[in-house]
């Protein structure tokens, strides 16, 4: 149960660091999915969604959380850590 849990959490926890690589300009999330070494169980788990849902679904539910904590979260924190500028961004406003 306890090596569950950490699994989850890995998982979830890989899934904010690949989110939030994705709000990154030039960085692919898939790249750094193959650096975390998640990439294989990503797409078997996709690919077999249908043939094994009792293992697919899960992971791919505690990724994706992962995933949309990192996209929301990353930026907020790495806008802390820059120096703040107020410059006009057309496009930005809606």
């Amino acid at each position: 149960m306890l090596d569950n849990q950490r699994e989850n959490i890995k998982t979830l926890l890989k899934g904010a660091w690949v989110g939030g690589t994705m709000t990154v300009p030039g960085v692919s999330g898939g790249s750094m999915a193959m650096v975390l070494g998640i990439y294989d169980r990503l797409i078997t788990s996709v690919s077999r969604i249908f043939k094994e849902p009792g293992k697919s679904i899960p992971f791919l539910l505690w990724f994706a959380v992962g995933g949309c904590a990192g996209i929301v979260l990353f930026p907020e924190a790495s806008a802390c850590c820059l120096p703040q500028k107020r410059q006009f961004r057309p496009g930005s406003s809606f």
